[in-house]
């Protein structure tokens, strides 16, 4: 038992990394598809990689903006090493985890670093939601009940993330997992703005990265507000609780925007099950990179 608290953080990376490998076997989703365009693939890998070191550095942001500085290196080995915790069951494990390893790094109450996280996502989905109803707006074909589920997921997440809501609610769940008492200082409207700036250009990376991949998969003259169905498939992926890393919910998110965008079923089951992959190796990116900022630090 001291060994695994000691060495908590090795734990966590190899039974993360574990439960990845069962869902990706599971799932079957390690099939490489006829690549059409190499040029546009590499873009596509480019965009990808680029939205993985916007996210890190918004959790720099929203950390200084809350007192508790950190490096742009110390970002990126937080949410690298924790990136593939989503997939443990649960999926508040990739959050303990980040958390976890700022909390040690520097000495900062995990209580704290805790709640600033839990702000850091809700302005993440926050900015997801909103691009994702700009395209089923621009692209129609929706349900409306759909149009209505998002914009109330936004006006929910308005309300939390601006007003005094949301440190009620952070502080009442850190004091029921920490079991300790703690005063959580809510992020100012100038750092959730300045915060909400960098997840927006890195939800647009990955959503131009997203518009590459389709057209190098499948030569398709699409417009590139289909990359806009990168944040729906992203976001609703990340709300299916219940399941491990969002596997086949974004899939099936993806499989239903293409095909309305005019890609024919068979090459949208493909282009939806590779971007799987996709995103797969861009989780590998920002994993090796931080470990490789580990191990120099």
């Amino acid at each position: 038992m001291r060994y695994l608290i000691k060495n908590w953080l090795t734990v966590f990376i190899y039974l993360s990394l574990i439960f990845l490998a069962l869902a990706l076997a599971k799932a079957d989703y390690l099939v490489v598809p006829e690549i059409v365009s190499g040029a546009d693939l590499l873009i596509a890998f480019l965009f990808l990689f680029g939205g993985f070191l916007l996210n890190a550095l918004a959790w720099k942001s929203i950390l200084s903006g809350a007192a508790y500085p950190i490096g742009f290196g110390q970002s990126v080995t937080s949410t690298g090493l924790a990136v593939f915790g989503k997939y443990i069951p649960g999926k508040l494990w990739a959050m303990v985890g980040q958390a976890g390893i700022v909390a040690n790094t520097y000495n900062y109450p995990v209580s704290s670093v805790s709640g600033i996280l839990i702000n850091a996502q809700l302005i993440a989905i926050w900015i997801g939601l909103i691009l994702s109803l700009i395209g089923i707006i621009g692209f129609g074909g929706y349900d409306p009940e759909i149009y209505v589920l998002i914009s109330l997921l936004i006006l929910i997440l308005s309300v939390l993330i601006f007003s005094r809501v949301q440190k009620v609610i952070v502080e009442k769940l850190i004091k029921r997992f920490v079991k300790s008492e703690f005063e959580y200082a809510a992020s100012s409207v100038k750092s959730i703005s300045l915060t909400a700036v960098f997840y927006l250009l890195a939800w647009l990376s990955w959503c131009v990265g997203f518009y590459f991949l389709v057209i190098s998969l499948s030569g398709f003259s699409a417009p590139l507000f289909v990359g806009l169905g990168m944040a729906l498939a992203l976001t609703f992926g990340f709300l299916a609780i219940i399941v491990p890393g969002g596997l086949g919910v974004r899939e099936a998110v993806l499989f239903g925007w293409l095909t309305l965008a005019g890609v024919e079923p068979v090459m949208a089951t493909t282009i939806s099950i590779a971007c799987r992959f996709w995103f797969l190796i861009g989780e590998l990116f920002i994993f090796g990179l931080a470990m490789l900022l580990k191990r120099t630090n």
